[in-house]
């Protein structure tokens, strides 16, 4: 569900006196759908999760952030030149990261 249905859905549940099917009604007959695109435990878990956030936006997933897309292209490239430099085709970890201006934590 993208970030304007979620508002909508919100909006909607505000304005047909707070009943998830009510709104669910209401956003099926705005967009003219025949079938639901989501349910009314969707819309229950969307407004608690507005009520105790004061957002509508999905929360933080644990774990690390992944490279961007030029980052990673600037490691590839920093690791292919020492392989190609050591006799032994071998690329230390501390030596990329410090080609490619990132934490070493984020080479391996």
């Amino acid at each position: 569900m993208d970030l304007e249905t979620r508002i909508e859905i919100v909006e909607l549940f505000y304005a047909n006196g707070k009943s998830a099917a009510a709104a669910l009604r209401c956003y099926k007959t705005r967009h003219q759908l025949n079938k639901d695109p989501f349910c009314a435990a969707t819309i229950i878990r969307l407004i608690t999760r507005f009520t105790t956030t004061v957002s509508v936006l999905d929360s933080a997933k644990p774990g690390r952030n992944k490279l961007k897309e030029h980052r990673q292209d600037e490691l590839a490239d920093a690791l292919q030149t020492m392989k190609n430099a050591n006799p032994y085709g071998i690329a230390s970890t501390r030596q990329a990261a410090l080609a490619a201006g990132i934490t070493k934590s984020s080479v391996h």
